[in-house]
């Protein structure tokens, strides 16, 4: 079964168990660090520009909005960004949020897992 992204803001429209799927997809990506476990300074909206969407896979087309975060990488110079909806964005942020509420030993926002 194919995912569709929850392509209005945070809970408009969204069905409730594509949110859930989604957000508990979003909460192992974090954890297993295909996806940043910390918040990033560099973030740049627009429209999307058709990149795949890190947290769901899917593209993003030129009617959403597309969220750009950059994440200075571990060698200097290299930079790692991460192409994110609008929504799916959200649910990121709320997923290293509420990861580091459940898990307060794990390395939270600001810091890394390595």
């Amino acid at each position: 079964m194919r995912r569709q992204p929850i392509r209005r803001g945070r809970d408009e429209g969204a069905d409730m168990s594509t949110r859930e799927n989604l957000s508990a997809s979003i909460r192992e990506r974090i954890l297993s660090t295909r996806l940043p476990d910390r918040p990033t300074a560099y973030v740049y909206t627009g429209p999307g520009d058709g990149a795949r969407c890190a947290c769901c896979d899917e593209h993003i087309a030129a009617a959403d909005i597309q969220y750009d975060l950059d994440f200075p990488a571990a060698r200097e110079g290299e930079i790692s960004s991460f192409a994110m909806h609008l929504a799916c964005f959200h649910l990121w942020r709320e997923g290293i949020e509420d990861l580091t509420r459940k898990h307060p030993g794990r390395p939270g926002p600001g810091r890394t897992l390595r």
